[in-house]
């Protein structure tokens, strides 16, 4: 399984989580993004980690870093009846299998994230411009692609179905 949710919240300042469901396959100095569970407002609030450790049944994993934000872990009883599932979604970003494009380090600039309180609401004045919710870094807009060809044309020959795998300094600009 590549992810689960949390069992529990786990609270800013914590280097433990408890997980819903056993990852005991997931191996140390595996590296896993925490989902956030704040509101529109905490996009900065996603938080990825290394596995320092993790415990014999794969429920409990301590992380490299305590954690910056509370990430929720919990279910709420709604009057209709129904469970409200509040769980901070836990993934598995390490992969055996990694396509990785150059990372041409002359071409790379920081592009600095968006101010704090920018709102991403769809009627708000839009002031942060091409989806930087957090740093990121910009490089020469080419990477690795990955691209099928059939032995014969307009035959549907050429398939392929990946799951599982990491991929690193991708893609193309304006394609």
């Amino acid at each position: 399984m590549t992810w689960t949710r949390l069992a529990a919240t786990a609270n800013a300042g914590d280097n433990q989580i408890e997980l819903e469901h056993g990852q005991s396959d997931w191996p140390v100095g595996g590296i896993i993004a925490i989902a956030t569970t704040g509101d529109h407002h905490s996009q900065k609030e996603t938080e990825v980690k290394e596995i320092l450790s993790i415990s014999a049944d794969g429920r409990t994993i301590t992380l490299n870093e305590t954690l910056e934000y509370t990430h929720l872990g919990v279910t709420a009883e709604m009057a209709t009846g129904y469970t409200l599932e509040m769980r901070a979604e836990v993934a598995l970003l390490s992969r055996n299998v990694r396509v990785v494009g150059s990372r041409d380090v002359q071409y790379e600039k920081e592009i600095e994230a968006c101010p704090d309180g920018f709102d991403p609401g769809e009627f708000a004045t839009q002031t942060c411009f091409q989806g930087r919710f957090g740093d990121e870094i910009g490089n020469d807009q080419f990477g690795a692609q990955i691209m099928l060809h059939a032995p014969r044309k307009n035959e549907n020959l050429a398939r392929a179905k990946l799951s599982y795998i990491e991929v690193n300094y991708a893609g193309q600009a304006f394609r």
